[in-house]
């Protein structure tokens, strides 16, 4: 059984999701204010996984820019 704090490395069968996901979080990259996501689905489908991967990214990312400050709550 897996647990809530579980992260796997990778994401599996997602590449829609994560492709709008990545869509909607580009403009933070550039200085602009990010579209709104709303996410919805059964329980254990892999929202909160994908969500913490693609934050993952992002911040990675923006670590690349100076002018860029983020943050995740």
């Amino acid at each position: 059984m897996l647990r809530d704090d579980y992260q796997p490395n990778s994401i599996m069968a997602r590449e829609s999701e994560l492709s709008s996901y990545q869509t909607a979080l580009q403009p933070v990259i550039n200085g602009a204010q990010p579209r709104n996501i709303f996410l919805y689905g059964k329980t254990g489908v892999g929202k909160t996984a994908v969500s913490r991967y693609i934050l993952e990214q992002l911040q990675r990312d923006s670590d690349q820019y100076d002018d860029v400050s983020l943050s995740v709550f």
